[in-house]
């Protein structure tokens, strides 16, 4: 495949960002507290409060939207911020013609496992109360995938009806690191440096087992959940995390598509509309929420 010249700068510009594991979560944060991009004129940004959890709503401006997205962050539940993707989140709501609230979850170390679920899960249930099923669609990236999808297993549990679909970007779902990816794609992986990964991991798991579903949803059960759109990249470390996802939705009888982009970065998506291959890679999640739910 032949990158874009914008996607081959960024690429060479990442390695350079991303923090050293041998930076404190402090530090991380501060290196990476730059936003991805600053928030489109055509929407409205807000940060208020759902179900007790803070959020950041972004809102294209004009009339009310039906359609309504349940975002989660990135950043190995140790790193990252709902007003730091806020460039990112008003390319969202503008195609996908849609208001789309970011949870800004609880981190690791300070508060491991359960913390970032339950806030996402107590954001997704005062949102149940104002937005009906057929116009809900939750995504997340990387850490926020894992998030989305420990999520709706819970809600399920709990009897709540699910929304009409889910998007997984890079979806982090394995945290025993089982998938064969994890060492084979290392030497293409330019974001996820092995040390920093799994100290993101330790902080987050703290004294529970990374096998328990609630942390590494692959090994949950996922019958009844919506239909999942997932995408992951040929260059990165969990690239098997959501290959096996997929795998096993459709055992369980979940309708799930995935798309598997060559030669990119983990969770390129974010980097739109900057870079060509982003938009397009986001244009093939909206497409699929649209069809999915109603607007």
């Amino acid at each position: 495949m032949s990158l874009s010249l914008r996607a081959r700068i960024v690429q060479r510009l990442i390695p350079k960002i991303m923090p050293g594991p041998e930076l404190s979560p402090e530090v991380q944060r501060a290196k990476l507290s730059r936003s991805l991009g600053l928030p489109n004129r055509r929407v409205d940004v807000v940060d208020l409060q759902l179900g007790g959890v803070p959020v950041t709503r972004v809102t294209p401006k004009g009339s009310p939207r039906r359609r309504h997205l349940l975002h989660v962050h990135g950043g190995g539940f140790v790193v990252g911020t709902a007003r730091g993707f806020v460039g990112y989140l008003s390319e969202l709501a503008l195609r996908a013609d849609a208001t789309v609230t970011s949870v800004d979850y609880r981190l690791a170390p300070e508060h491991p496992y359960p913390a970032a679920i339950d806030d996402c899960l107590a954001a997704y249930r005062a949102l149940c109360d104002d937005v009906a099923p057929e116009s809900l669609a939750l995504i997340g990236e990387s850490a926020g995938g894992n998030a989305v999808l420990a999520t709706l297993v819970r809600a399920r549990d709990e009897g709540w009806t699910p929304p009409n679909a889910a998007v997984l970007l890079s979806p982090w779902v394995d945290l025993t690191f089982s998938g064969d990816s994890i060492g084979a794609n290392q030497g293409s992986e330019i974001m996820l440096d092995p040390t920093l990964f799994r100290s993101w991991r330790d902080h987050y798991v703290g004294d529970n087992d990374p096998a328990d579903p609630g942390i590494s949803p692959l090994f949950a059960d996922l019958a009844g959940l919506p239909p999942l759109h997932v995408q992951a990249t040929s260059a990165e470390v969990l690239e098997d995390d959501a290959r096996r996802l997929v795998d096993k939705a459709r055992e369980a009888g979940v309708e799930v598509e995935l798309v598997v982009h060559e030669d990119l970065w983990h969770i390129f998506q974010t980097q739109v509309p900057l870079v060509p291959e982003a938009s397009d890679a986001l244009e093939q999640a909206v497409t699929f929420i649209r069809t999915h739910t109603l607007g």
